[in-house]
């Protein structure tokens, strides 16, 4: 597979949140350098912003986004991503609803591939609506148009 850009959001509001992020970043290039698969890695600021559809009291989450410069096949890229979140402590409850957690990894959107499984949906089905997601973005490609959306990542923050 070629190289493209792939745009991942992470977020952690348990614990060292700061290390946890960084720690899975670290993980995800160690991961993808040792298979020849990145070309390079992009990082943006990381924000502290309010739980999104949690119970008041939910401690706040560090989020940011990376764009990885890489060729490697989404459905392993998802596996990296669950790999490194296990690896890190978390635990994913059967319960509805969100959850707290010691590191979030999603795929955002890859280049123009649009991804629909049970398992995997790509661009995010949420993207477009939340600001942790899209201030990130917005610090490492303003002028990026998401697949199936008409707008730039720019003016959905707007």
């Amino acid at each position: 597979m070629k190289m493209r850009s792939v745009y991942i959001g992470l977020g952690a509001n348990l614990g060292d949140r700061e290390s946890a992020i960084n720690s899975a970043i670290s993980a995800i290039e160690s991961e993808l350098v040792e298979n020849r698969a990145i070309k390079s890695l992009t990082i943006s600021n990381i924000y502290e912003t309010e739980p999104w559809g949690m119970e008041e009291g939910t401690p706040a989450f560090l989020n940011c986004a990376v764009c990885l410069e890489t060729s490697i096949d989404l459905k392993s890229l998802l596996d990296l991503l669950l790999r490194v979140e296990t690896d890190l402590g978390r635990t994913r409850s059967e319960s509805k609803g969100y959850q707290s957690r010691v590191i979030d990894c999603d795929i955002l959107c890859a280049g123009e591939e649009t991804v629909n499984t049970e398992k995997l949906v790509v661009p995010h089905p949420h993207l477009a609506s939340r600001q942790f997601v899209l201030k990130p973005l917005a610090d490492l490609e303003p002028n990026l148009l998401v697949p199936g959306l008409t707008k730039t990542v720019k003016e959905l923050l707007k």
